[in-house]
């Protein structure tokens, strides 16, 4: 067994023996004031007589190899009792495997792309920018040099493999054999630190912290991208394990990756371009038995593809339990890939502050965004008719520095039940795509592993089917839509959610020319129908403005404001008890009285 006096106490390593025999440090070299020195004479320290942190490293293992050497050799046993009381098997020497400065790096990466091209990283010959001094001392090369010289080394590998290292808006990527995967802050620091040791920097040196933090931002700055899209205009591309698939309006192509484009995302199966979806249409057939909702489903999926952003939809998945949405949107996940998804709220990214600004960041690069509540109020109109569109945003990563983003995740909602509020925000409402799924699965028809069967044998087919129905007829035509079943669907919802839609119902209001009902009497008795149906009553200029986006017109005759309409049946009187008004013939412009009666308040607005 192991003995405690053969064990060298922690405190001590310094003070009194090291592993390897040693012979201990003098009070001189003890008091040797490591924090003050620069991070040049860092590198001197073994002139102290203290020892790298690799070489300590090799000296501990080698002791701990040493004592299980000494404790095998004493006691033939092979397992000993942990303090737990059980029994493991005793660790033998030959499995231990030495760690030399050669063989373990300073630190992991753990990136496999990273971790080749350490390996291919050649060191530099420091020896040819020394300087000579005035006195003919021959100086050592500068910082400068060390951080320019190191990030050049580094790139230069990089690219000469076939992996080259980009800055993004202050992020970096790393070309992985098939597009640029983002690499993380820890990971790129020891990247960069044992690059420069491999560079020749001195372990001292290139893990002091200030030399650190400025090769870091060396790195930042040579890295950075020179042009800022190197996607081709006007062509939709879907990234593929084998390869990259370009559309156009004039056909589509599929080529080999290459770096020269810069792709942040794949997806992560093959392209077979004869692939059928059989239990995928299955499931359509049952959720959306409607071949035009078919169609609309397919090519709102399609959007995260599709590379106009003049289409200014946001695809919204409504539908209750058991009617197939889960089934359709957990199929979207996989198809795309959880990398390439996030699930930041609408409200979250309508914001104008900071936290707006890192919402929106984290959209970049990446294919959709789900959103599952909008119940929120949207903080800027303006803002969510941008991210709808994808046209150019701003934002900001934490730490970083604000950019205009633009090529990020398209939105899409899903929810059980729409919310009131959804109908009060034009901005939402007319940029809103719903889809309804409304045929209720009976249990005994409900397939606990159908996702998964679909998942693992029909993604390619479920691809290809959104690419024919939906992506190449988006190309061809420029536009989302709704089919009539859809605008039908859009209405009945509106009826059941939207106050103001329920009440014009119930008296039967439509846009027109025909009467003229004065705006404070008809919100008067719009409070009594929310009172009734215990709503919350807008105020009248909300009510004003909402009528306005429901295509009625409002005029202002008498210093009365009053909204035109058409009725079907007859209104003998008002809300007021008096007889409905007739509606007003509108102004002529020319008319010699225009003027005058415009300053009266009887000229419409």
């Amino acid at each position: 067994m192991i003995n405690s006096n053969d064990i060298t106490p922690v405190d001590t390593i310094q003070s009194a023996t090291d592993f390897n025999g040693a012979k201990p440090l003098t009070e001189k070299q003890t008091e040797c004031k490591c924090d003050s020195m620069p991070f040049e004479k860092l590198d001197r320290l073994t002139e102290c007589g203290m020892k790298t942190p690799l070489e300590m490293m090799d000296d501990a293992i080698n002791n701990v190899r040493r004592l299980i050497e000494k404790s095998v050799s004493a006691s033939p046993l092979t397992e000993h009792h942990t303090i737990d009381g059980s029994v493991s098997p005793a660790i033998l020497p030959e499995q231990i495997v030495p760690v030399t400065p050669q063989t373990a790096p300073i630190i992991s990466c753990g990136v496999d792309v990273l971790d080749n091209i350490l390996t291919k990283i050649e060191p530099i010959d420091w020896s040819q920018y020394k300087t000579t001094g005035s006195n003919g001392e021959t100086k050592p090369p500068s910082e400068k040099v060390y951080l320019l010289r190191t990030v050049d080394q580094i790139l230069y590998t990089a690219k000469r493999e076939g992996t080259p290292i980009v800055n993004h808006v202050d992020r970096i990527y790393h070309y992985a054999t098939t597009h640029y995967d983002p690499v993380n802050e820890m990971a790129l620091q020891n990247f960069l630190i044992e690059a420069a040791v491999r560079c020749g920097v001195r372990p001292y040196t290139a893990m002091y912290q200030t030399f650190v933090e400025k090769l870091i931002k060396q790195f930042m700055i040579n890295s950075a991208r020179r042009n800022s899209n190197i996607a081709v205009p006007d062509t939709s591309y879907i990234n593929l394990r084998n390869g990259t698939l370009f559309f156009s309006k004039k056909g589509h192509r599929f080529e080999t990756h290459s770096h020269q484009r810069f792709i942040r995302y794949r997806l992560h199966f093959d392209y077979d371009p004869k692939a059928t979806a059989p239990l995928w249409q299955k499931h359509l057939d049952r959720a959306l038995p409607n071949p035009d909702k078919q169609e609309y489903l397919a090519k709102c999926l399609a959007l995260p593809f599709y590379c106009d952003g003049r289409i200014e939809k946001a695809p919204l998945l409504l539908g209750q339990r058991d009617t197939g949405k889960s089934t359709t949107l957990l199929v979207l996940q996989e198809l795309l890939g959880m990398e390439n998804i996030t699930t930041e709220s609408l409200a979250a990214l309508t914001k104008s502050d900071t936290q707006g600004d890192y919402a929106r960041a984290r959209l970049d690069g990446k294919l959709l965004n789900i959103a599952s509540d909008i119940s929120a109020k949207i903080n800027d109109e303006g803002i969510t008719k941008v991210i709808i569109s994808r046209e150019r945003v701003s934002a900001r990563h934490p730490y970083g520095e604000g950019f205009d983003m633009r090529n990020y995740a398209r939105l899409i909602f899903a929810m059980n039940d729409l919310p009131h509020q959804f109908f009060t925000d034009a901005a939402l409402t007319k940029r809103a795509a719903i889809i309804l799924f409304d045929q209720q699965i009976n249990a005994d028809e409900i397939d606990t592993g159908f996702v998964e069967k679909i998942i693992a044998n029909e993604l390619p087919g479920v691809l290809n089917w959104i690419l024919t129905v939906g992506l190449v007829p988006l190309l061809k035509i420029g536009r989302l839509d709704p089919p009539q079943c859809c605008l039908e669907d859009m209405a009945r919802i509106r009826k059941d959610v939207d106050p103001l839609s329920a009440w014009l119902a119930e008296k039967d209001y439509q846009p027109g020319n025909a009467h003229w009902i004065v705006v404070k009497e008809a919100h008067d008795d719009f409070d009594k129908f929310c009172r009734r149906n215990r709503n919350v009553t807008p105020a009248t200029k909300t009510f004003t403005k909402r009528l306005r986006e429901l295509g009625y017109t409002t005029d202002c005759i008498n210093h009365s404001i009053g909204v035109r309409l058409y009725y079907s049946h007859t209104i003998p009187e008002n809300q007021s008890g008096q007889a409905a008004h007739p509606a007003p013939e509108p102004l002529d412009p020319d008319h010699e009285d225009y003027f005058e009666r415009s300053l009266n308040g009887e000229v419409p607005f």
